[in-house]
């Protein structure tokens, strides 16, 4: 059954598995606050739940997700350019945000590598790096971590954590990286090979 979303635009869908439920997640960037978290509650037949439970999000714009190893929701929110933590519970609800912006601008992904998580901040050309405390708080390591090509966008790890690619948009190229002991990142090259300016995802495996 198709069920239409309104004036939603959804800009990541993640999928949850908590010990007592599994949910899929995602944003939603409308033009104008509030802006939403949005969570589905999967089946043991894979259907969906027939409406999501909606959370308003700490900071405008929700754009990307992830988990830290504690189970926390970790939210990049392009509106303040800030990554957020939540707690997550098994009714779909979000509690207890910990925020912390990154100086940046337009934070619009961010991914977890080891200990270390990176955010791509596509008004700035710029990646930056965070740790997240036991209790959520996440702190802000180094606000310019690397820079990128024009527009960075996506980011992927390696699945091993020891390299990071960015994906520059507005440059059609891809940035690669080394992710060094202490969360730095070294340069090891950049790709240009005739990408078409204005792509976006990137996925490793």
């Amino acid at each position: 059954m198709r069920r239409p979303l309104g004036l939603i635009v959804p800009v990541l869908i993640l999928c949850a598995g908590l010990p007592v439920a599994s949910l899929i997640a995602f944003g939603d960037r409308m033009v104008m606050p509030p802006l939403w978290v949005h969570f589905y509650g999967v089946g043991v037949s894979g259907r969906l739940s027939p409406f999501p439970v909606v959370n308003a999000s700490a900071i405008p714009v929700p754009f990307a997700f992830t988990f830290d190893p504690h189970g926390r929701l970790a939210v990049g929110e392009a509106g303040a350019s800030s990554l957020t933590t939540y707690t997550l519970h098994s009714n779909g609800t979000l509690t207890g945000p910990q925020s912390q912006p990154d100086t940046q601008a337009a934070l619009c992904w961010i991914a977890k590598a080891g200990d270390y998580y990176y955010v791509a901040n596509t008004g700035s050309s710029t990646l930056s790096s965070y740790r997240i405390s036991p209790t959520g708080q996440p702190s802000l390591l180094n606000a310019v971590a690397a820079t990128t090509e024009t527009g960075s966008i996506d980011l992927a790890p390696s699945p091993d954590g020891h390299f990071l690619y960015a994906e520059a948009g507005a440059a059609g190229t891809l940035d690669e990286f080394q992710i060094d002991g202490d969360g730095s990142l070294t340069r090891l090259a950049t790709i240009d090979d005739g990408l078409p300016p204005g792509l976006e995802g990137i996925a490793t495996s």
